[in-house]
Parts: structure tokens; sequence; C-alpha cells
């Protein structure tokens, strides 16, 4: 049994609590040739969040190599009740609805306070963000939040939030990449941001996985977009944000 190399293309998943040893898992990950790591969704409980200094040499690295920064779903603080259901009481079970939601929206939180307006974005300039496994349909409202927040006769001023080197929305147009498996309102939102910032994948073969006929769904979901917007979504923005040759 092998693999392709030039097909099969992993990413490493490292831990944050402690950061010297992340920052030496990192380099040691690179030079084995994978293109960039996984971390927690949100900084670990008990951890400072993502925006304190003390994870910048970790960033500095990863923004020198060009590694983009995966945070996916069910990685953070927020637990997946299909986890826990089995174990839950009839009361319990009740909260599962707000769980889940909650679970999709976890990467709000924390693309809105550490890397936007924590400055982790402004700091380190090439480094690119990829939020895995959250959808797309949720985009366009936390963009207009994002300037909201920004506008100088909004919230921003009142909260003393950080200034920040663009507009606030456009991070999400120029930094952040997007996964997208089957929101059927996705293609509606690829506009917005850009085609080369979306990555399409079948999540096989988990549960949320669209199953073997991947061909079919995919015209079913990207069909109506132009071809050369197709072939982005499906295999280019990959080859573009991971650096595969």
């Amino acid at each position: 049994m092998s693999y392709d190399p030039k097909r099969l293309i992993g990413v490493s998943v490292i831990p944050m609590h402690d950061v010297d040893w992340a920052i030496k898992e990192l380099q040691r990950t690179l030079d084995k040739g994978l293109p960039g790591p996984m971390i927690h969704c949100q900084a670990p409980v008990g951890c400072r969040p993502y925006r304190d200094p003390i994870y910048d040499r970790f960033w500095a690295v990863a923004d020198e190599a060009g590694a983009p920064i995966t945070l996916h779903i069910l990685t953070g603080r927020i637990l997946a009740p299909l986890a826990l259901v089995d174990t839950q009481t009839l009361e319990e079970r009740g909260e599962n609805p707000r769980g889940m939601l909650e679970l999709f929206s976890e990467i709000q939180g924390v693309l809105a306070n550490d890397f936007i307006f924590g400055g982790i974005l402004d700091r380190f300039p090439h480094l690119k963000v990829v939020c895995s496994e959250f959808e797309l349909s949720w985009i366009p409202h936390f963009m207009w939040n994002l300037d909201r927040l920004q506008d100088p006769y909004g919230f921003g001023p009142r909260m003393h939030l950080h200034p920040l080197k663009m507009k606030a929305s456009d991070y999400m147009r120029t930094r952040v990449y997007h996964g997208l498996i089957d929101d059927v309102y996705g293609p509606e939102m690829i506009p917005l941001i850009g085609a080369e910032r979306v990555l399409w994948g079948s999540d096989f073969p988990h549960i949320r996985s669209i199953g073997l006929e991947a061909q079919e769904h995919v015209h079913r979901l990207l069909g109506t977009l132009p071809h050369e917007e197709q072939a982005q979504v499906v295999g280019g923005s990959a080859v573009q944000v991971f650096n595969i040759a």
C-alpha cells in the first residue's frame, strides 16, 4: 500500500498549550514537507488568547514559511452535541440545537477578536488563515458587522478597538480562506469574497460527507458559476493556499 505525495498532502496538527514546543513542532513538520499547521480553533482553555504577543513567534515562523494556519471546526472550546447525545439527559438534549449553532459560529469570535481586531494579520502581512468546515453563509453578515465595529461613528470608538491597516471586511477578502462542503447558499457568497478564497471538499467519509457521488454533487452545487470559478473552488484555491507545486 502506498500513496502519491503529489496528490495526498497532509497538514500537521499542533497543540498550542506550550508555545515554545509548538514553534519547534511547526518547524519540524515544515521541514518534513507538510505545508502548514492545523491548530485549535480557539486557544486552549487556560491559555492566553491568540492575539497575545506570546504567540507572535509562532505566527512569524508560519508567515515567513508561507504556511497557512488552519482553524477546523470541533477543535475549539465548544463541544459537539453529536458526541454527547448518548449520555445526555432529556433536558440536556433540549440545548443541542443551540449547541450546534454555536459550534458552527465559533470561528467568528476568534477571527474578530484575534486575527483581525487583535492585530495578528496586520503584524504578519503574509499569514494566511483557513477556516475549515464552517461553510460560507455566515460570511456576509459577519463582514457587515466587522465594518460596523470599525465605523468611527459606530461601536468601535466606544470600545477602544485597535485601529486596522485596512477596512475590516477586506481581511476576509484577502487573508482568510473558507471551506465549503454542501452549503446551498455557497455559490451566492462566492462573488463577495472571490472564488480564490473558497476550497471545496467532500469531507469523506465523515458524517457530513456528501458521499461517493462527488461529481454530481459538485455540479449541483457549483454548476451555475463560470467554469473558471468552478475550477478555482474545486482545486485551484487549494493549490494556491497550500503552495502545491
